[in-house]
């Protein structure tokens, strides 16, 4: 018989870890900055567009903590450190997918993030 596997299932002793991943994850995704071109900031120029749209409030980043957060990750096996830079920044692909590319199964892509966050928990 087969036990279904949820991949997004975080133990109760790593919520403090992935926090702090989804932290680091904000932090390192590809093409979410938004910026003004220089000569616009030195003139004082503001956008007129929050006359149209109501303020978004977003979740804040703490880079510092980011930071610290990627020079871990980058010390983590390889196995481990693609399993949860699937799991924190490509999330949108499937875990199928994932699971194809990583040449693994589903439990051991469950495994190796379950022990990545416990790898960083070690470190800190």
């Amino acid at each position: 018989m087969k036990v279904a596997i949820d991949i997004g299932h975080i133990p109760h002793y790593q919520r403090d870890m992935h926090d702090r991943l989804i932290n680091w994850a904000m932090w390192a995704k590809p093409g979410k900055t938004a910026s003004i071109c220089p000569m616009f900031m030195a003139l004082g120029f503001k956008s007129n567009t929050r006359q149209w749209h109501p303020v978004e409030f977003r979740p804040t980043c703490d880079i510092f903590d980011a930071a610290d957060m990627e020079k871990m990750i980058c010390k983590l096996p390889k196995e481990n450190r693609d399993a949860l830079i699937w799991f924190y920044i490509y999330s949108g692909v499937s875990a199928t997918k994932a699971r194809k590319a990583l040449g693994s199964t589903l439990e051991a892509l469950n495994d190796r993030i379950i022990d990545a966050r416990q790898m960083l928990m070690n470190r800190c």
